[in-house]
């Protein structure tokens, strides 16, 4: 209810251990002084969320404070590989393992002779932006062998993005929290203050 917030806890913190010289348990002493501050159980939420791997619940808990996570995803065409210069030559530096180009049969340590008939691209970041998932990709590549023919379809990559907004039909209670989030007071040091 906007009442207590992460500053209260580092502010505890700095007086029971900083000030004190003590050191300070990460992840014991951070829970306990969350708890002490907050005056409930942290216990799950450390268990899933900081000695655990869940993933935090962003859309709840921004939801409380009157936002909303909103998700938008890209799909960009991928190479399923890297390539670097070494004097004047484009080298494969890895393979994605699960890659249309490991497929295909493209190995670190391949030389790019010809890219689609033609010389390679001095950006490939750049030539890809300009490609679609599925385009086809044509390389000549020298080995140790002899050189091949290395045909295959690019793959595509998924880019994520996320924008935080007000949630237009937050409650009142969801609005306070969202003010005291903003302005970085809550409503005890409202009142104290007045």
């Amino acid at each position: 209810d906007n009442e207590k917030s992460l500053d209260d806890v580092l502010r505890a913190m700095n007086t029971e251990f900083a000030q004190a010289g003590k050191t300070y348990s990460d992840s014991t002493d951070v829970e306990a002084t969350a708890e002490k501050i907050a005056g409930v159980s942290f216990e799950e939420f450390f268990k899933r969320y900081i000695a655990g791997a869940d993933a935090l619940p962003y859309q709840a808990t921004l939801k409380l404070a009157g936002l909303e996570l909103h998700e938008t995803q890209h799909k960009r065409a991928a190479l399923g590989f890297v390539a670097e210069n070494v004097n004047g030559a484009l080298n494969i530096r890895s393979v994605d393992a699960n890659s249309t180009a490991a497929e295909a049969g493209l190995q670190s340590g391949d030389v790019i002779v010809k890219w689609n008939g033609g010389d390679a691209p001095r950006r490939s970041e750049q030539w890809l932006r300009q490609q679609k998932p599925g385009d086809e990709l044509h390389l000549r590549v020298r080995r140790t062998d002899g050189e091949a023919d290395v045909n295959f379809h690019l793959g595509e990559s998924i880019e994520t993005f996320y924008d935080v907004a007000e949630d237009r039909h937050a409650t009142e209670k969801a609005r306070h929290i969202r003010d005291g989030l903003l302005h970085g007071v809550t409503s005890a040091a409202m009142h104290t203050a007045r």
